[in-house]
């Protein structure tokens, strides 16, 4: 089993947390970490926490916001061999990751997952023309 760790700006984490349990039915094995909720603090602890939870054995994601952002900054530090920080997320992305079995898990697996989840970053208006056209060529 990978451990997802969700840690972002306010509560954008829950509600990925949320849709991702939606689409995996996995939420036990994810965990949302809301940053400057209430406070102006990071909840260091708190992740701290989650970390340790993490048996030598296993391996765990971290998604995070944004890439030059305070929290990634903070999570940053628990990068090791076996715990991966993917900044920027999405939900395809997420559910992708989510659902990798734990034995494919690895930098090369986790950049082909991002690489097709960037495909599917689109402008729907070019999107929806470029089809419509391709249509008309046919």
């Amino acid at each position: 089993m990978i451990k997802i760790i969700i840690v972002t700006h306010k509560t954008l984490a829950i509600g990925l947390k949320d849709s991702l349990n939606f689409f995996t039915g996995l939420g036990d094995q994810i965990t949302a970490i809301a940053a400057y909720e209430n406070s102006n603090k990071f909840p260091e602890e708190k992740l701290a926490g989650e970390i340790k939870k993490v048996k030598s054995n296993e391996k765990c994601i971290i998604f995070t916001d944004l890439l030059g952002g305070s929290v990634n900054q903070q999570a940053s530090k628990y990068i090791n061999q076996n715990i991966f920080l993917v900044t920027g997320i999405n939900l395809i992305a997420a559910i992708q990751l989510t659902l990798l079995p734990e034995e494919k898990l690895s930098s090369q697996n986790i950049e082909e997952v991002l690489a097709d989840a960037k495909k599917q970053l689109v402008l729907v208006n070019d999107y929806i023309k470029n089809e419509e056209s391709e249509f008309e060529d046919e």
